[in-house]
């Protein structure tokens, strides 16, 4: 990462360094400087191949000096009245071949040149690998990023770098970068479901990006529920404020785009959709979406489909509902790390079905 200029001079940057470098070269004034005047010291430098220590370095120089002179044009002097011929001999008419005081000076000139130039790459290129200002600010560019993920039945807590705390369930995976630099903190989440508890820092806000919207607070507790083959992303909040700002189509990918917006406080909740257009807020019972948290499942007059949603991410099961009109039925229940044998048995009850259980597929139909 240190070297990341010189190689983006060298042309040698991987596609994502690059792009990483040239915003860097665009934004920051000083790094444009520095770098424009360590490309105009490699281009007049590029002659000479800078080796990994000095002793080769200056061996480079000399042997590429020695080269030109082998093949450049002889001096000549006119033969001044008096002074001692040069043991070369005679040239026609007046003039006299003198290597000898010229060629030394020449050599001289040209060897300063040389060292100097060389000096002037190898400074610029110490500064760049030594200055901690400018290290941080191309790692802040392009940070490192990690990638946390469960598996299917699996939950894991997670504590960040600056003390906030997230719970991730069942086969969800998030990205946020080794250490939180700058003026925000972001993290994406990629697939799932996650509940954040974010260590409040002023003038330093939380960030979650989504696939269809951001989410952002400074300090607050709340869950987000973005599982990709869900219709919408579902974002409720248990303790605090939080902002919502949907992503339509034609924004994704983009900054600074207008973007339909809205605010949530505890015990409320927001719905977005594929249009990226959030919902009006609405109040709801939090146990109802966030007591996975501690193991629980609460069900509060929900629909088979949604709760078979979340049983399915829980046991890591695939379910099939053989007839569509049990969709139409709603469950209120409640289970605490009970077995999958008592969940299903319970359901079986409470809405008059059978199921049929074939390794982890589950086909529910009608009592007959």
């Amino acid at each position: 990462m240190e070297k990341i200029l010189i190689r983006y001079i060298r042309g040698e940057c991987t596609t994502e360094d690059k792009k990483g470098v040239e915003e860097l070269i665009r934004t920051n004034p000083e790094i444009n400087e520095k770098y424009e005047e360590l490309k105009r010291t490699w281009e007049e430098t590029r002659n000479f191949r800078l080796e990994r220590n000095k002793e080769n370095s200056w061996r480079s120089v000399e042997q590429r000096i020695e080269e030109h002179e082998e093949a450049e044009t002889p001096i000549y002097e006119l033969n001044v009245p008096g002074k001692t011929e040069s043991s070369f001999g005679s040239q026609s008419g007046s003039q006299q071949r003198s290597p000898s005081g010229r060629r030394k000076k020449s050599r001289r000139v040209k060897w300063g040149v040389g060292l100097a130039a060389a000096l002037l790459l190898m400074g610029f290129v110490s500064y760049l690998l030594l200055s901690p200002r400018l290290t941080g600010m191309l790692q802040q560019a392009n940070p490192v990023m990690e990638k946390i993920a469960t598996q299917p039945g699996e939950r894991v807590s997670v504590t960040f770098s600056d003390g906030t705390r997230v719970r991730l369930n069942s086969a969800s995976t998030i990205r946020l970068p080794k250490k939180f630099d700058g003026d925000l903190r972001e993290i994406e989440l990629v697939e799932g479901e996650a509940y954040f508890e974010v260590i409040t820092q002023k003038n330093r806000p939380f960030v979650v990006h989504t696939s269809r919207a951001d989410i952002e607070v400074l300090g607050t507790k709340f869950n987000v529920n973005s599982y990709s083959h869900n219709e919408n992303i579902e974002v409720v909040v248990a303790e605090g404020e939080v902002a919502v700002k949907g992503l339509q189509d034609s924004e994704r990918g983009t900054s600074g785009s207008i973007r339909e917006s809205v605010r949530l406080n505890r015990g409320q909740l927001t719905r977005v959709g594929s249009t990226g257009i959030p919902s009006r807020p609405e109040n709801v019972n939090l146990n109802s979406y966030i007591s996975w948290v501690d193991g629980v499942f609460t069900f509060e007059n929900s629909s088979l489909a949604e709760v078979i949603d979340r049983l399915g991410n829980h046991y890591d099961l695939t379910f099939e509902v053989a007839d569509s009109s049990l969709y139409k039925r709603n469950v209120t229940a409640e289970f605490r790390n009970e077995s999958l044998s008592t969940v299903l048995d319970v359901l079986m009850f409470s809405l008059d079905i059978e199921y049929e259980k074939q390794g982890t597929h589950i086909i529910l139909k009608p009592e007959e």
